[in-house]
């Protein structure tokens, strides 16, 4: 498993990342292009029940919290996903 294949490493830090892009046309030559991060780090116990993936070993320091503990409300608040959509829509509003 990745989790303990990072165990060799000091340097736990990670994040996830989203990219999102609108392309208005089948040959549109600049398409929009909106990204999201959060950055957290990873522990080697998983912690939480709520999430996939990695969430239970991708904890959040200003939550004190990996992503798995945190409740939908707070996950949909901070996700990378949505700091994607939040760009893409700015951008889409620039745009028109």
């Amino acid at each position: 498993m990745l989790i303990n294949k990072l165990n060799q490493y000091s340097d736990k830090s990670a994040f996830y990342y989203c990219v999102l892009v609108l392309i208005k046309s089948y040959n549109d030559p600049r398409p929009l292009v909106a990204d999201g991060t959060i950055h957290g780090t990873i522990v080697n116990e998983p912690k939480g029940n709520n999430g996939f993936g990695y969430d239970p070993h991708f904890y959040l320091t200003n939550f004190n919290k990996t992503v798995a503990e945190l409740t939908d409300y707070e996950k949909n608040q901070i996700s990378h996903r949505r700091i994607a959509t939040n760009n893409l829509i700015t951008k889409i509003q620039e745009y028109l």
